[in-house]
């Protein structure tokens, strides 16, 4: 099994620069749907895995798309990132409801989406 891997967004690849060793299937912009039919065949297992999808999402049942993704993740450790703005309610719901820790966005950039760079840090450094 792999040490960690991250999936999602724009988010998911912010902190993959500051997670060197982990696998990374994350693209700017993706919604949870997209990731799910574009990575059907991602075998989502490792110690870690680093989940940031649903910001992206719009007039899609996200839930029901984390939850699809949840379903498939093996992991001794699984962690989401909340969204600053969108569907922050129901991200933190899958992983509150999993079992799963959860990391929030706790200062963004200029946009009110994004962390800042000190912040990527922070949560990367929140997900060893």
């Amino acid at each position: 099994m792999i040490e960690c891997m991250i999936i999602g967004d724009s988010i998911a690849v912010g902190v993959a620069n500051y997670r060197h060793e982990c696998e990374v299937y994350a693209k700017v912009g993706i919604t949870s749907h997209n990731w799910n039919v574009t990575n059907k065949n991602v075998n989502i297992e490792a110690e870690t895995v680093i989940i940031s999808l649903g910001t992206n999402d719009r007039l899609m049942n996200t839930e029901k798309e984390l939850l699809a993704i949840r379903d498939r993740t093996k992991a001794t450790k699984i962690v989401w990132i909340i969204p600053a703005k969108n569907n922050k309610e129901i991200v933190q719901g899958v992983a509150f409801e999993s079992h799963d820790k959860y990391i929030t966005i706790d200062k963004t950039a200029n946009d009110g989406t994004h962390p800042t760079m000190a912040e990527y840090k922070r949560i990367a450094e929140n997900t060893k």
